[in-house]
């Protein structure tokens, strides 16, 4: 049987719309998984039920997390936030590594896995990391989604650099916060040449990766993106047999 993928959901707080981009489901679907669109909402019985009927969970892009989880206060150049959101996607983490499901998590994912585990981030990029920078990337890239616009230096041995094979890769880049201090027994995968967090991964974790990039959306035409799905679907795969 194939492998059995959650997908977390996004928000759309003006219509109540629970959705989600068709590129994640495609990715995963091309990669050999079958792709099912989590619920929004928190409650832990009917989440355990759904996830022992899962083979792996993938943590998508979205709206900033709500700085109060690192305890923090929103500073001016914090977005709009989803309570709804952030609450389940914090204890999904928790709840998937209980019961070693691989997890990706792209984008908004990897500042997400990164908070459920202790860690926090930066706000905005450009209140708190960039602004007494000499050296500037695009993070909110203005290209077209498919275009790479920055690169990434992999780090050496970690999950990232087996499965690409490569010391530094270009990628997209769409987002205002990032990863800054890194929660415990969590291991930085890459950085851009700035200095910021691009993956993390959990070395002693059945599959654990998140990328800041969005792999989803260079699917088609970009082997890296391939590797990254069909790695994590593999992971899977072996979760489904046992």
């Amino acid at each position: 049987m194939k492998p059995i993928i959650g997908v977390t959901p996004q928000y759309n707080m003006e219509n109540r719309q629970v959705k989600v981009e068709s590129v994640y489901f495609q990715s995963i679907r091309d990669a050999g998984g079958v792709p099912i669109l989590l619920p929004l909402h928190n409650d832990s019985k009917e989440l355990g039920d759904l996830l022992s009927r899962l083979d792996g969970v993938l943590f998508t892009g979205g709206p900033d997390v709500n700085p109060s989880y690192f305890d923090e206060e929103a500073i001016p150049e914090c977005g709009a936030i989803v309570p709804e959101r952030d609450e389940l996607e914090i204890n999904l983490v928790r709840m998937c590594m209980e019961r070693k499901l691989p997890i990706l998590g792209i984008c908004r994912g990897i500042q997400v896995l990164n908070i459920a585990l202790g860690g926090d981030i930066y706000q905005d990029l450009g209140a708190q990391f960039q602004k007494n920078q000499e050296l500037r990337i695009a993070h909110s890239q203005k290209s077209e989604r498919a275009t790479k616009t920055h690169k990434v230096k992999i780090e050496y041995g970690t999950l990232l650099s087996r499965i690409l094979n490569k010391e530094e890769i270009w990628v997209n880049s769409f987002h205002h916060q990032s990863v800054r201090k890194i929660a415990d027994g969590v291991t930085v995968a890459a950085t851009s040449s700035d200095g910021l967090t691009e993956a993390i991964t959990m070395e002693d974790y059945p599959f654990f990766l998140g990328v800041q990039w969005h792999p989803e959306e260079m699917y088609e035409t970009d082997k890296n993106a391939q590797k990254l799905f069909n790695e994590f679907i593999i992971a899977a795969s072996v979760k489904n047999q046992i």
